[in-house]
């Protein structure tokens, strides 16, 4: 069902990526064709592939929005990178974020322009509330969440940069002391990592000056490392990436890697094969924290659970969590996840009362 027309006419702003770029070389971007919302997209918002259009999925979002609810309420465009970000951000009852997040601004804004951008997504009135933004950016704080939650995740030792740069000698010694996986090797992920940047195996013989080598690098841009067992077979079974779209399962990946060549599948909610992978990625998604404005609950907008196997006796394990994932849209475009999200947004829209000042909080 439609979300029910709210009672006060409201501003929503929505943070859209400001390299359309960036979107194409990860493929985040929908056709246009049946897509009647965005019969009067401009030319130069399209993106042409094979004498096709597509659109980037932010921008299909506010489209659809503009298109079906722009009597009811004002949308607003904000670039991450507005000069004015703040103040846009401030005209707004409430501002999603869809693509464009600070783990996104991180790796492609200057450091002056992230600093301003991180201060602005600390505004109550920015979705999801900054506390979950921090809990979910930072594997190391949900991994100890989800560790004291009862949820498997593979052990893990967190370096902070501050602790190398105070003591890097007893830092090398506990990584070295640390459990290791497969063939005797370990993982370094960095906080704020992304797709694999700055992701090491270490060896089995790894020595001290290379881990020192890779936390100079590491610490100097980087909050702090995880590290953590090897898995040998994690590329070769791959990982299934569960969405939700508010708090529903929508739509599975199997990141299974063929020869190695990415070939990603996706997997019946259906399938009784599966069951267990689903009441794995619920029990996951029902500990989540959750969002509140003043003391009304207000549902999620989207969630990706990345589920790996095997931990011990063919455990699943969780592998990361993100709220503002790439979406597989070449995959699942006939699934129309814009609209969805659109539509989720505004259910969100309405669960907050009439003459409310948005003000988000994280519950745990």
């Amino acid at each position: 069902m439609c979300p029910k027309a709210h009672k006060k006419k409201m501003r929503i702003g929505l943070i859209l990526t400001p390299f359309k770029e960036d979107q194409i070389q990860k493929q985040e971007y929908v056709k246009v064709k049946y897509r009647d919302w965005l019969n009067d997209i401009k030319t130069n918002e399209t993106i042409m592939i094979r004498n096709k259009k597509f659109v980037t999925d932010d921008l299909s979002i506010l489209y659809y929005l503009r298109d079906k609810y722009g009597k009811q309420h004002t949308f607003v465009k904000i670039q991450g990178n507005d000069k004015n970000l703040m103040e846009k951000i401030k005209s707004c009852d409430i501002v999603f974020t869809i693509i464009f997040d600070l783990l996104e601004a991180f790796h492609v804004l200057p450091s002056y322009e992230f600093s301003k951008i991180k201060k602005a997504f600390q505004s109550p009135n920015v979705y999801p509330p900054y506390q979950y933004q921090f809990l979910i950016n930072n594997k190391n704080e949900y991994y100890q969440y989800l560790e004291d939650n009862g949820i498997n995740v593979l052990p893990f030792l967190y370096i902070s940069s501050k602790k190398f740069k105070t003591n890097r000698k007893k830092c090398i010694r506990e990584i070295l002391g640390m459990k290791r996986g497969d063939e005797n090797k370990f993982i370094g992920k960095p906080i704020y990592g992304q797709e694999s940047i700055d992701f090491q195996i270490f060896k089995a013989h790894v020595q001290e000056h290379t881990i020192e080598k890779y936390l100079e690098r590491i610490t100097n841009i980087y909050t702090g490392c995880i590290f953590q067992p090897y898995l040998k077979n994690f590329d070769k079974i791959g990982e299934y990436r569960m969405f939700y779209i508010g708090n529903k399962q929508s739509y599975c990946i199997n990141t299974k890697d063929v020869q190695g060549v990415g070939s990603e599948k996706t997997i019946s909610l259906r399938d009784p094969a599966f069951q267990k992978l689903r009441d794995f990625a619920q029990n996951v998604f029902d500990h989540l924290p959750k969002f509140l404005n003043h003391k009304v609950e207000i549902s999620k907008l989207l969630t990706r659970i990345d589920i790996a196997c095997c931990l011990k006796r063919n455990e699943y394990f969780v592998s990361e969590i993100e709220f503002v994932p790439s979406l597989y849209l070449d995959t699942v475009d006939h699934l129309f996840i814009d609209k969805k999200l659109a539509e989720q947004m505004m259910r969100i829209v309405e669960e907050i009362p009439p003459k409310t000042k948005v003000k988000l909080k994280m519950k745990l």
